[in-house]
């Protein structure tokens, strides 16, 4: 199932779809705005999953960002590399560089909508680690 409805729930004092949705949200605001932070915004949700006992719903949410992130920047990172070794493979790296910041924004966009509907969508393969990790069930 990729899909899971919470039940309503309070994390750090506010409801926990809120802190959810911010999961997501803080550290690529916070990566656009302060480009020289921006290989340090993971520790904003990374801090949450530790901080965050009792939501099994924030703690999905903060797994599934880092994961998603963690995945997403090794990705980008191979086709830096690629167009650093071979100059012929340029154009090839960097239309999949296009292809893969289009399709990580558009997955956690939607993140961010399903978690301030109270829902844990997963994300492929990411998303069934996240909860098997959160023992989300």
């Amino acid at each position: 199932m990729n899909l899971k409805l919470y039940d309503r729930h309070k994390s750090f004092g506010i409801d926990a779809n809120y802190v959810a949705s911010m999961i997501y949200l803080i550290p690529g605001l916070i990566g656009m705005l302060i480009p020289a932070v921006s290989p340090f915004t993971f520790l904003v949700p990374l801090l949450v999953y530790f901080i965050e006992k009792n939501s099994k719903f924030v703690r999905f949410h903060c797994l599934q960002y880092l994961l998603l992130s963690f995945v997403s920047n090794l990705l980008l990172y191979l086709m830096m590399f690629l167009m650093i070794m071979d100059e012929s493979m340029a154009v090839f790296a960097i239309t999949l560089t296009n292809l893969i910041t289009v399709v990580m924004f558009g997955a956690l966009v939607f993140c961010v909508f399903k978690a301030a509907l109270w829902r844990s969508w997963r994300v492929p393969y990411i998303g069934w680690i996240a909860s098997k990790i959160v023992k989300e069930e």
